[in-house]
C-alpha cells in the first residue's frame, strides 16, 4: 500500500513542479492499555500506518485549564501543563485493520512518557517515514495536514543520511486555528470589557490553544484560552495575538465612538495567548496559538489567524544545491488580515521546529532559513478601531551547530496591527514580548537517537551490536533479555563514551532455545527509551516442538517426540496477562483449545519436566 502511495506522488508532482507532498498518515488516540493503542479520525491519504515502521506520539492537547473558568481576567490561565507536548518516537509491532482502516496499534515498547486521552486532550499518533535509501532529495515542497482539532499540524519524517534541501518544508500556519469573527453586532462603545466570556457569536471568537474547548460558553469574548488569543468585544475589539514560547499580543482595545480607542481600563481587544516558555523542552512542544478574532457591526472584522506547526527532522546530514534562490525550513504563525473600520483578527504564533541533525552543509549560493516566527496582526484602516495582536515566538532546537554557516535562524515576534490609516501607524494594538530570537536553542539534548539494535547468533553465543546517533545524548546502555519475551531482565550495562556511536557485547552463557533481547537507552536528564525486541533461537533438546495451525482462530495442536514430558501450558498476551486455555493429549499430540480470545499476538510458554520453550502464535 505504501509503495502506491509513493509512486503516485512522485508520478503526479514530476508534472506540477510546484505543488507540495505531504508524507505522513495521522490518527487521534482514543485511548492506551499496555503497549496497545485504539485509534480513530484515521488519515492515511499520504502515508499508511505499517507493521515494524516507526510513529511519532504527540499530546497536542491536555486538561490544563484546572479552575480558571471564571469570567474574569484569569480565565484561560495554565493551571498544571500535565502532559500537554509531550512526544517520543516510538514502532509498530502489529496493527488490526476494518475494512482497510487501522483501528488498533501495538507497539514494540511501553510509551516512555505519560499520556492523556480524556474528553479534554487530544493524543495523536503520526507516521515517521524513511525518505531515501540512504539519501534523499526534494522533488517538491514538502507540507503537512493542517490541524483539524483532532489531528494534523505535524511534519515529521527521517532520512537515513544526506538530506539535500532543494525545496522548502512548511508547517506555516498548520497549527492552532484563529477565532471566527463575531457576526454583526451594535454594543455600546467600550461596554463589553468585563465580558471574557461568552456563549454568544456578537463577539469574536477565542483563538485555539493546548487547552481543546468543550464549553460553548468559554467559546467567545476577551479572555485568552491558554496560548490561544481572546476575541474582540464591542465595539470593534481586535483579536488578541496566539503564544507560543513568548506570549502573543494583546488586541487593540476597540473604538469609543469618537476619534480614538477605548482606555485602558474599558479595553475590548481580546487577551494574548499566553507564552509557554517555562514549560517548553526539547521533549515537550507545542503548536502555535491561534489568534482571536475580531468583532464587527459592518461586516468588516478579520478573523484571527493560524499559529504555526511542529517539524520534527532527523537525519545525518542537510545540504543545499549548488545554487538556489534560497531554502527555508519554517513553522511560521499567519498573518491575520487587514480591512476597514472592525475589528481586525490577531496574528497566529510561531510553531516548533527540531532538527536532529549531525551536521550541515549549506553553501553560500544557496542559503538555509529556520524559522518559527510569530505572523502579524491585521490592520483596522479605518479611524481608531481595534487592530490584532502579533502572534508570539515559536522555539527551533538544533542538536548540534557546531561549524554550522550559511544557516539563519529566526524566531521573530508578529507585529503589532495598527488600530487606524494613519501612515505611519501612530496607534498600534500590542506587540508581543520578548526579544527576538529568544526561542533558538542550540546544542541540546534532543530525544534519544536509537539508528539499530540487532542480536545475531555467534556459534553457541549471541552478538548484540547497536547504534545511537549522537554520542553526547546517552549515559548507559543496560542489555536485556527474556525467554518468555516479557519478563526482561538485565545482563549487562554499559556506559556511553564521548565520540563513539556503535558498540558491541557478547551474551556467552545464552538461553538455550527461544530467547529475546531488548536494550534500554538512558540519557542525561533520566529519560529513557527501549530498542525494539530482538529474537535469537539456539538449538536445544525440545527443537522438535510443531505447532498448527498459526496463525489460528479457536484452536491449535502441538506435536513432540516429548509430548509425554510437557507438564504444563500457558498462554499469554503482550501484557504478559494469562488467558484460559484448554488442553488434551490425542496420540501424540496436544489438542489446545479457547474462547473468544481478541485477535493479535500471544505466547505459548511449553515446560517440561526439564526444558522450557516460548512458542509466539497468532490469533486471528
Amino acid at each position: 500500500m505504501k509503495n502506491i502511495y509513493l509512486f503516485l506522488s512522485l508520478f503526479c508532482f514530476a508534472h506540477f513542479a510546484s505543488a507540495q507532498i505531504q508524507v505522513n498518515a495521522y490518527a487521534r488516540v482514543t485511548s492506551i492499555t499496555g503497549n496497545s493503542l485504539q485509534l480513530s479520525q484515521v488519515d492515511e491519504a499520504f502515508d499508511s500506518f505499517e507493521d515494524g515502521e516507526e510513529v511519532l506520539i504527540i499530546q497536542v492537547q491536555d486538561d490544563v485549564i484546572g479552575a480558571n473558568i471564571a469570567n474574569n481576567s484569569s480565565f484561560g490561565e495554565l493551571d498544571q501543563i500535565l502532559n500537554a507536548g509531550n512526544f517520543e518516537i516510538a514502532q509498530i509491532l502489529f496493527h488490526t485493520e476494518s475494512a482497510g482502516t487501522p483501528v488498533s496499534i501495538t507497539l514494540q515498547n511501553p510509551l516512555s512518557r505519560p499520556y492523556s486521552t480524556g474528553p479534554n486532550s487530544r493524543l495523536q499518533i503520526v507516521s515517521f517515514p524513511k525518505l531515501g535509501s540512504p539519501n534523499y532529495t526534494t522533488t517538491s515542497d514538502i507540507t503537512a495536514k493542517a490541524w483539524d482539532g483532532q489531528t494534523g499540524g505535524v511534519l515529521a519524517f527521517e532520512v537515513p543520511n544526506q538530506l539535500t534541501l532543494a525545496h522548502n518544508i512548511s508547517a506555516d500556519g498548520l497549527g492552532f486555528r484563529g477565532g471566527a469573527v463575531s457576526r454583526n453586532a451594535y454594543g455600546a462603545f467600550c461596554s463589553s470589557h468585563s465580558v471574557y466570556i461568552s456563549s454568544s457569536d456578537e463577539y469574536g471568537a477565542k483563538g485555539e490553544g493546548i487547552y481543546p474547548n468543550t464549553n460553548a460558553n468559554h467559546t467567545y469574548a476577551k479572555a485568552k484560552i491558554l496560548n490561544g488569543g481572546g476575541g474582540g468585544g464591542h465595539h470593534n475589539g481586535g483579536g488578541g495575538g496566539g503564544g507560543n514560547y513568548t506570549e502573543g499580543g494583546e488586541g487593540g482595545r476597540g473604538y469609543n465612538g469618537g476619534s480614538n480607542v477605548c482606555p485602558a481600563a474599558t479595553s475590548v481587544g481580546g487577551q494574548q495567548g499566553i507564552a509557554l516558555a517555562a514549560q517548553i523542552a526539547p521533549n515537550r512542544v507545542f503548536l502555535g496559538g491561534g489568534g482571536g478574532g475580531g468583532q464587527q457591526n459592518n461586516s468588516r472584522a478579520t478573523a484571527g489567524a493560524n499559529g504555526g506547526g511542529m517539524i520534527y527532522i532527523k537525519a545525518q546530514e542537510i545540504i543545499s544545491p549548488a545554487s538556489c534562490s534560497g531554502v527555508s525550513i519554517s513553522a511560521n504563525g499567519n498573518d491575520a488580515a487587514s480591512w476597514t473600520n472592525d475589528g481586525a483578527g490577531g496574528g497566529g504564533a510561531g510553531g516548533s521546529i527540531l532538527l536532529s541533525v549531525n551536521s550541515f552543509s549549506i553553501n553560500t549560493t544557496c542559503p538555509l532559513l529556520v524559522e518559527a516566527s510569530g505572523g502579524t496582526g491585521g490592520t483596522s484602516n479605518s479611524s481608531p478601531h481595534g487592530g490584532g495582536g502579533g502572534g508570539g515566538q515559536g522555539v527551533v532546537f538544533y542538536s548540534n551547530t557546531s561549524l554550522i554557516t550559511n544557516v539563519s535562524s529566526r524566531t521573530d515576534n508578529g507585529l503589532a496591527g495598527c488600530n487606524n490609516n494613519s501612515s505611519p501607524c501612530n496607534n498600534f494594538a500590542g506587540s508581543p514580548t520578548g526579544i527576538n530570537g529568544d526561542g533558538v536553542f542550540d546544542e541540546v539534548l534532543l530525544p534519544l537517537e536509537l539508528s539499530y539494535f540487532k542480536a545475531q547468533k555467534q556459534d553457541e553465543k549471541v552478538l548484540l551490536s547497536w547504534g545511537v546517533g549522537s554520542s553526547d545524548q546517552t549515559t548507559l546502555f543496560e542489555l536485556q533479555r527474556a525467554a518468555d519475551g516479557l519478563e526482561f531482565e538485565a545482563i549487562a550495562q554499559i556506559p556511553a563514551q564521548f565520540n563513539q556511536t556503535e558498540y558491541t557485547f557478547l551474551d556467552a552463557d545464552p538461553i538455550k532455545g527461544q530467547s529475546y533481547y531488548r536494550l534500554l537507552q538512558i540519557g542525561e536528564n533520566e529519560e529513557q527509551q527501549y530498542s525494539i525486541i530482538q529474537a535469537v533461537y539456539l538449538e536445544q533438546l525440545s527443537n522438535n516442538i510443531q505447532l498448527w495451525p498459526n496463525p489460528a482462530k479457536n484452536e491449535l495442536y502441538l506435536a513432540s517426540e516429548q509430548v509425554d514430558e510437557i507438564t504444563q501450558l500457558e498462554l499469554l498476551d503482550l501484557q504478559g496477562r494469562k488467558q484460559t486455555i484448554q488442553y488434551q493429549k490425542e496420540n501424540n499430540r496436544l489438542h489446545i483449545q479457547w474462547m473468544n480470545l481478541p485477535q493479535g499476538i500471544y505466547f505459548l510458554q511449553i515446560i517440561g519436566e526439564d526444558f522450557y520453550q516460548t512458542k509466539k502464535i497468532q490469533i486471528h
